[in-house]
């Protein structure tokens, strides 16, 4: 199930953001929004708000699916696991701002979104299971946000705690991923 989590994360963060922010661009909004006092940071961390909600319904209705249709058994330590997809949440949706902020269009966006998202599911374990991989990817994927991501959403299903080294990957990503983000973001 964390590969699946993992994967809607992303899909969200890389696929749906980026076009829908950089299409605010195209359509003259962040132009609009630019007169305004709101400011870049703050129109960023709208976008945030609203992805970090979209995939707690997203997630909430996966683990419901799973458990009362398929019974699937839900994470055995539930705080880590919710702790493991916030950090998760924030440091694929910061990706996928940068992606926005960079991009200069929508069409662009949607391709530097989708040119990001295959192989960050590969690194997640989708196509090899991490276990699996050759010792250079594993430590790769180790590193990747989503690999970083499974690999604590998998800790906590299994009822351990996530190595504190991969939840300070999963910030380091989101910080550094969201400070790039406000640095390229463009209005026009």
């Amino acid at each position: 199930m964390p590969i699946l989590v993992a994967f809607v994360l992303a899909m969200l963060a890389l696929n749906v953001l980026p076009p829908v922010l950089a299409g605010y661009r195209e359509s003259g909004v962040l132009r609009r929004l630019r007169t305004t006092p709101v400011g870049p940071v703050r129109v960023l961390a709208v976008q945030l708000v609203l992805t970090l909600l979209t995939a707690a319904v997203s997630v909430t209705a996966l683990l419901l699916v799973a458990r009362f249709a398929y019974g699937v058994a839900l994470p055995r330590l539930m705080a880590a696991f919710l702790l493991s997809v916030l950090l998760s949440t924030l440091a694929l949706t910061a990706l996928g701002l940068l992606v926005a902020g960079a991009a200069p269009g929508g069409r662009s966006a949607n391709a530097l979104g989708a040119a990001l998202f295959y192989p960050m599911i590969f690194l997640g374990g989708l196509f090899l299971p991490i276990p699996t991989m050759p010792a250079a990817l594993r430590h790769i994927s180790h590193v990747s946000p989503i690999g970083a991501a499974v690999t604590a959403m998998q800790d906590a299903t299994n009822g351990h705690w996530p190595a504190w080294l991969t939840l300070i990957t999963l910030l380091a990503w989101a910080v550094a991923a969201a400070g790039a983000a406000a640095r390229f973001f463009r209005w026009e």
